[in-house]
């Protein structure tokens, strides 16, 4: 079975797609429902929907459906495709597949976590890489030149998408929460342990905090010569006002006198 991860925006309206739509729910946590017999999708509020079983067709005639309810698209849309042997002795992870003895919503569910988390991960990973790359180039041209070409309104600009991205990071996705379903069913601690190992999520997600927290010194460092160059503009103009009323006073004084 192909089961195919897509990364289509910011965000998902989970709730109000709930709402709207009388879903055949098979899992609330996380929302997993049987499209169609055997057909499973699993949908993230971060933005991420995990298809199982899914014809395109089908996956683009309910990406439609739920497009009201989709806030920040992504274009091109991210993907990430798994495949899943049902059947045999062996439940586990062998190589590039997942083995299933059968099909459940519990793994169905557990397993597009993982898929769900890895895909949000490498999305983050690229912003991250990017915002530093730029942070990294405008404090190159301060040690070089001891100034940077960028405008306070740029820099500040770049200061809004690096918040941003954390803000997403650490508010939209848990990505180190263990699902409530393990607990449920003790079978799938483990099965959920190989599953996070295979796929490197707590690793993953450690070297993204550090470079989080390294980005975040570029951001104090960019406040600072904004704030510098605020002070800067505050004392000239302040010099400027004295000048001119030295030069009024002057004025007054030696214009009377002549």
């Amino acid at each position: 079975m192909l089961v195919k991860a897509l990364h289509i925006s910011k965000k998902i309206l989970l709730r109000e797609l709930q709402a709207k739509f009388n879903f055949q729910t098979s899992m609330k946590e996380p929302f997993t429902i049987e499209y169609s017999s055997g057909k499973y999708v699993t949908i993230f509020r971060f933005g991420v929907l995990v298809f199982w079983g899914f014809s395109q067709g089908e996956t683009n005639e309910f990406l439609a459906k739920i497009e009201p309810f989709v806030t920040g698209r992504f274009d091109p849309i991210i993907e990430e495709d798994l495949k899943v042997e049902v059947g045999g002795d062996f439940e586990g992870v062998r190589g590039n597949e997942v083995h299933l003895k059968e099909v459940s919503p519990s793994k169905v569910a557990l397993i597009s976590v993982i898929l769900g988390r890895t895909i949000a991960l490498d999305y983050f990973e690229r912003e991250v890489e990017q915002i530093l790359s730029e942070f990294g180039n405008v404090i190159q041209s301060f040690a070089s030149e001891g100034r940077s070409k960028l405008s306070t309104r740029n820099m500040l600009k770049k200061v809004g998408q690096a918040m941003s991205i954390r803000h997403r990071t650490v508010n939209q996705m848990t990505l180190l929460d263990k699902p409530d379903l393990t607990w449920d069913e003790p079978g799938l601690d483990k099965f959920y342990n190989e599953l996070n190992e295979e796929y490197e999520i707590e690793d993953r997600h450690a070297i993204l905090s550090d470079k989080l927290e390294t980005l975040f010194g570029n951001v104090e460092f960019i406040l600072q010569v904004v704030e510098s160059r605020r002070s800067l503009f505050l004392e000239i103009t302040i010099v400027l006002l004295i000048t001119v009323e030295i030069g009024l006073f002057l004025y007054e004084l030696f214009g009377h006198a002549a």
